[in-house]
C-alpha cells in the first residue's frame, strides 16, 4: 500500500465526481453535530485527524458489488440515505476507513444537516429544519465545561444566536474570491464591519483576525488529508483489511459488514430492509423465551447461507451474491421459523446466554427443522439434546468450524426422517475435531467450575430435569460454609481445607434446584437440615429414592455428613458415581 496526501479540496471534489465511493460494507452515517463541530475544532487546533484508508476498485466492479455517493445533506428523520451508483464509469476510490470523519467534512462543507424541532412528530418532513456549520470569529469557546476551543456550530438561516458574535458559515471559505478577511461580496459587509468594530477591543479583533486566516490556511490550502491506498482485486482479503483497520481493538463482525450487501440485494427483490428486519428478529428470539440469550447477526446470517445448501457457510463476499441473498429472501419465513423453534427447544433445554457456548452448535438442528419444515418424530428431542451436550462439552463448533459445519450439514442431508445423533457420533469419531472423549476428559469436566462446563455436565447426568420451570445451580453444601476460620475451627487441617475450597463449586457439590425451592427453603441450610423435608414433598417421602437419583447411592440408608467434617468423603463418593455415569454416557472406552 503506499501513501499520500491531498488538501481538502481536492477530496471535497473527488467525492462529489463520485471518484471517492462507499462501499456496501461500510454502516451507515452516524455521527451527531457534536462530533463535526469537534473535527473541525481539531483541525484548527492542529491535531491529528487520523489516516484514512482508500481501495482503488476493479474496473467494472459495480456489476458484482454495490457502491454507494456520500451524504451531503444529512436528515435526521430518514435512513439509510446513501444513494446507490447505478453506474460509475472508470475506476473508483472505495473508502475503507473514514466514512464518519469525511461526510463530517463533506456535511459541513458542502452541505447540511436537517434536524427536528422540538416537540413536533418525527414522521413528517415539515419538523425539521435545516442547520449549516458556522463558526464564531469573533471570540474562541472560554467555556471550561467544552472540550473545544474555536466555537463551532451549526445555526438555521434565522438563529437567534447569531445576533451575538460575528458568525461567519464555514462552507464559504470555499469561495474563490475569499482572499482575506475583509470580503468583496457585499454579502460579507456586515462582517467586514464587525470585525473593523473590533479594533475597540484588539484582544477580540485579534483572535477574529487570525482564527479567520487560521481557516482559510487549513481548509484550503494544507494538506491534511492523508490515506493509504490498496489496489487488491481480492474482495475477501480487502474485507479483512477492513475489519482489522475499523476494529479499534475490538474485533467487529463480519457478518455486520456483509449484512449491508444483503441489504442491497433485499432491497432489489421486495423494497423492504434487511438490516431493520434481521435485528429485530434478533432481538425477538433473545427476549422471546423464559431464558433469555444474546444471538447476534453472525447466527443468522450463518444459519442462512447452510439453508442454501451450498456446504459454504463462510463469511466472504463470493458467498453473498445476489443469487444466494434471493434464495434467502424467498424462504425467510421459513428460516425465521426454523430458527425460532430451534431457540425454543435450547430454552426447554435450560441453556441460556451465559451456558451455551457455541452458536454453530445450533446451526444443525435448525438446518434439520427446516428440511423438515419444523416438524418433530419421536424421539428427536432426545437426539437433539444429546447432540448439543457432546457438541458443547467437545468444542466441536467452537471457534473457526465451517469446514465441520458442512460436515454435519451434509450428513444430515436433505430429506432427513429424524435427527441423526447416532450417525453424527460416527461420523466425528476421529480427526481432528471429534465427539470422542477420554478418561482425562471426564476427570477434567467434573474439576470444572466454569458454568458453562457445568450446566452441560450436569444435563447429561440429569437428563430428564424439567428445565421449563425456574431453576437454579445449587450448592448442595452451600457455600456460606467454605470460610477458611470456620473449617479451621473444626479442626481441619490446612491441606484439607484447600481440598475444600477446590471442590466447593464443581459438579459433585452440586444439582438443579428449583428456584423458589433454593432461595425460599433450602437458603444456607446444610443437606441434613432440609434433604428429608425434601424427600417428603417430591418423592412421597421415599429419602433413599432421592439419594439415588442424585448419585448418592453410597448413603442410602444412611444419613448425610451432619457438618463440614465429612464434606470430602461426601464430595468423593459422589464425584466417583458421577464419573461412573458419565463415562457410560460420552461412551467412553477403557
Amino acid at each position: 500500500m503506499s501513501f499520500s496526501t491531498i488538501d481538502i479540496p481536492e477530496m471535497l471534489q473527488n467525492i462529489e465526481n463520485n471518484e471517492y465511493i462507499l462501499p456496501d460494507i461500510q454502516r451507515s452515517f452516524v455521527w451527531d453535530t457534536e462530533r463535526i463541530e469537534k473535527l473541525f475544532d481539531s483541525i484548527l487546533r492542529g491535531y491529528p485527524i487520523g489516516s484514512f484508508l482508500f481501495w482503488k476498485t476493479p474496473k467494472n466492479i459495480e456489476e458484482e458489488h454495490f457502491f454507494y455517493k456520500f451524504i451531503k445533506n444529512h436528515h435526521q428523520g430518514r435512513k439509510d440515505e446513501n444513494e446507490r451508483i447505478k453506474e460509475n464509469k472508470g475506476q473508483a476510490t472505495a473508502v475503507l476507513d473514514g466514512q464518519q470523519r469525511l461526510t463530517a467534512l463533506y456535511i459541513g462543507l458542502k452541505g447540511s444537516f436537517f434536524m427536528k424541532k422540538p416537540r413536533l412528530p418525527r414522521h413528517k418532513d415539515a419538523s425539521y429544519k435545516k442547520f449549516e456549520l458556522y463558526i464564531n470569529l469573533y471570540q474562541e469557546n472560554r467555556d471550561e465545561e467544552k472540550p473545544t476551543y474555536y466555537q463551532f456550530s451549526f445555526l438555521s438561516e434565522n438563529d437567534e444566536r447569531k445576533d451575538n458574535g460575528c458568525w461567519f458559515r464555514v462552507s464559504d471559505i470555499l469561495i474563490n474570491n475569499i482572499l482575506t478577511k475583509i470580503h468583496i461580496d457585499k454579502k460579507y459587509q456586515e462582517i467586514s464591519n464587525l470585525l473593523k468594530q473590533a479594533e475597540e477591543n484588539k484582544e477580540q479583533g485579534k483572535f477574529a483576525d487570525e482564527t479567520f486566516n487560521l481557516l482559510l490556511e487549513k481548509i484550503k490550502t494544507s494538506k491534511i488529508i492523508n490515506y493509504y491506498e490498496t489496489k487488491s482485486c481480492n474482495i475477501d482479503e480487502v474485507l479483512d483489511i477492513f475489519v482489522r483497520t475499523n476494529s479499534g481493538g475490538v474485533v467487529l463482525s463480519k457478518s455486520e459488514l456483509l449484512l449491508s450487501t444483503v441489504t442491497a440485494s433485499w432491497k432489489i427483490k421486495d423494497n423492504s430492509n434487511a438490516r431493520e428486519e434481521i435485528h429485530g428478529f434478533v432481538d425477538s428470539i433473545n427476549k422471546k423465551y423464559r431464558n433469555k440469550f444474546n444471538f447476534d447477526t453472525d447466527f443468522i446470517m450463518k444459519s442462512s447461507l447452510a439453508l442454501t445448501d451450498t456446504g459454504d457457510t463462510r463469511f466472504k463476499l463470493s458467498n453473498f451474491k445476489s443469487e444466494r441473498i434471493s434464495e434467502i429472501v424467498k424462504n425467510w419465513e421459513s428460516i425465521k421459523e426454523a430458527i425460532d423453534k430451534t431457540v425454543k427447544i435450547i430454552s426447554d433445554f435450560g441453556y441460556d446466554e451465559h451456558t451455551l457456548t457455541s452458536n454453530n452448535a445450533l446451526v444443525p438442528i435448525v438446518y434439520y427443522l427446516y428440511k423438515r419444515k419444523c416438524r418433530l418424530v419421536k424421539g428427536d428431542l432426545e437426539y437433539i439434546q444429546a447432540w448439543i451436550i457432546h457438541a458443547l462439552l467437545s468444542s466441536l463448533l467452537g471457534g473457526s468450524s465451517d469446514t465441520t459445519l458442512a460436515k454435519a450439514l451434509s450428513f444430515i442431508g436433505n430429506k432427513p426422517e429424524h435427527f441423526p445423533w447416532i450417525g453424527l457420533k460416527g461420523a466425528f469419531s476421529s480427526g481432528n475435531r471429534k465427539l470422542i472423549f477420554t478418561s482425562e476428559d471426564v476427570d477434567d469436566l467434573l474439576a470444572s467450575t466454569s458454568k458453562k462446563k457445568v450446566f452441560s455436565v450436569l444435563s447429561a447426568l440429569y437428563p430428564s430435569y424439567d428445565f421449563k420451570q425456574s431453576f437454579d445451580i445449587d450448592h448442595i453444601y452451600p457455600t456460606s460454609q467454605f470460610k477458611k476460620r470456620l473449617l479451621r475451627g473444626i479442626g481441619m487441617s490446612g491441606e484439607k481445607i484447600e481440598e475444600c475450597m477446590e471442590a466447593k463449586d464443581t459438579v459433585a457439590n452440586l444439582q438443579f434446584l428449583g428456584e423458589i425451592e433454593n432461595q425460599e427453603i433450602k437458603k444456607d441450610k446444610m443437606p441434613n437440615d432440609w434433604l428429608k423435608d425434601y424427600a417428603h414433598k417430591h418423592y412421597d417421602g421415599d429419602y433413599n429414592k432421592w439419594k439415588e437419583e442424585n448419585y448418592l447411592q453410597d448413603f442410602i440408608d444412611k444419613d448425610l455428613p451432619k457438618d463440614m467434617s465429612g464434606f470430602l468423603s461426601f464430595y468423593e463418593k459422589r464425584k466417583e458415581r458421577m464419573k461412573k455415569k458419565l463415562l457410560e454416557i460420552l461412551e467412553v472406552k477403557s
